[in-house]
Protein backbone atom coordinates (compact mmCIF):
# COMPACT_ATOMS: atom_id res chain seq x y z
CA UNK A 1 0.00 0.00 0.00
CA UNK A 2 1.44 3.33 -1.06
CA UNK A 3 0.37 6.49 0.71
CA UNK A 4 0.00 9.76 -1.17
CA UNK A 5 2.58 12.44 -0.36
CA UNK A 6 1.72 14.74 2.52
CA UNK A 7 0.48 18.18 1.49
CA UNK A 8 3.00 21.00 1.79
CA UNK A 9 2.66 23.14 4.89
CA UNK A 10 1.77 26.78 4.34
CA UNK A 11 4.63 29.19 5.13
CA UNK A 12 4.68 30.64 8.62
CA UNK A 13 3.90 34.38 8.60
CA UNK A 14 6.59 35.12 11.22
CA UNK A 15 9.45 33.58 9.15
CA UNK A 16 10.81 34.43 5.70
CA UNK A 17 10.41 31.73 3.05
CA UNK A 18 13.23 29.20 2.90
CA UNK A 19 15.43 29.01 -0.16
CA UNK A 20 16.69 25.56 -1.16
CA UNK A 21 20.40 24.88 -0.76
CA UNK A 22 22.44 24.22 -3.88
CA UNK A 23 23.67 20.61 -4.16
CA UNK A 24 27.09 19.93 -2.69
CA UNK A 25 30.01 19.10 -4.92
CA UNK A 26 31.44 15.64 -4.23
CA UNK A 27 34.67 15.75 -2.27
CA UNK A 28 37.66 14.04 -3.81
CA UNK A 29 40.30 12.12 -1.87
CA UNK A 30 43.73 13.75 -2.14
CA UNK A 31 45.99 11.81 -4.51
CA UNK A 32 48.69 11.37 -1.84
CA UNK A 33 46.29 9.85 0.69
CA UNK A 34 45.81 6.07 0.45
CA UNK A 35 42.32 4.58 0.80
CA UNK A 36 41.25 3.45 4.26
CA UNK A 37 41.83 -0.23 4.99
CA UNK A 38 38.74 -2.35 5.42
CA UNK A 39 37.78 -2.98 9.04
CA UNK A 40 38.17 -6.70 9.70
CA UNK A 41 35.12 -8.49 11.03
CA UNK A 42 35.95 -10.37 14.23
CA UNK A 43 35.13 -14.08 14.27
CA UNK A 44 31.82 -15.05 15.83
CA UNK A 45 32.19 -16.90 19.13
CA UNK A 46 29.32 -18.83 20.70
CA UNK A 47 30.02 -19.38 24.41
CA UNK A 48 28.88 -22.92 25.18
CA UNK A 49 27.89 -21.80 28.69
CA UNK A 50 24.87 -19.95 27.24
CA UNK A 51 21.70 -22.05 26.96
CA UNK A 52 20.86 -20.83 23.45
CA UNK A 53 24.22 -22.08 22.14
CA UNK A 54 22.85 -25.62 22.27
CA UNK A 55 20.10 -24.55 19.83
CA UNK A 56 22.19 -22.40 17.50
CA UNK A 57 21.67 -24.69 14.48
CA UNK A 58 17.90 -24.68 15.03
CA UNK A 59 17.90 -20.88 15.27
CA UNK A 60 20.01 -20.60 12.09
CA UNK A 61 17.59 -22.87 10.17
CA UNK A 62 14.61 -20.83 11.40
CA UNK A 63 16.31 -17.60 10.26
CA UNK A 64 17.04 -19.08 6.85
CA UNK A 65 13.46 -20.27 6.42
CA UNK A 66 11.52 -17.31 7.85
CA UNK A 67 11.61 -13.54 7.50
CA UNK A 68 10.87 -13.00 11.22
CA UNK A 69 12.14 -15.21 14.06
CA UNK A 70 11.26 -14.59 17.71
CA UNK A 71 13.65 -16.13 20.22
CA UNK A 72 12.30 -16.45 23.76
CA UNK A 73 14.29 -17.46 26.82
CA UNK A 74 15.27 -16.70 30.36
CA UNK A 75 17.17 -13.55 31.26
CA UNK A 76 20.87 -14.27 30.82
CA UNK A 77 20.35 -17.17 28.42
CA UNK A 78 22.26 -15.47 25.58
CA UNK A 79 19.43 -14.33 23.31
CA UNK A 80 21.06 -10.97 22.56
CA UNK A 81 24.57 -12.41 22.44
CA UNK A 82 23.58 -14.85 19.73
Amino acid sequence: MTLPPAPARPPRPDQPPRTPRPPREPRERPADRPPRPATPIPPIHYPESLPVSARREEIARAMAAHQVVIVCGETGSGKTTQ
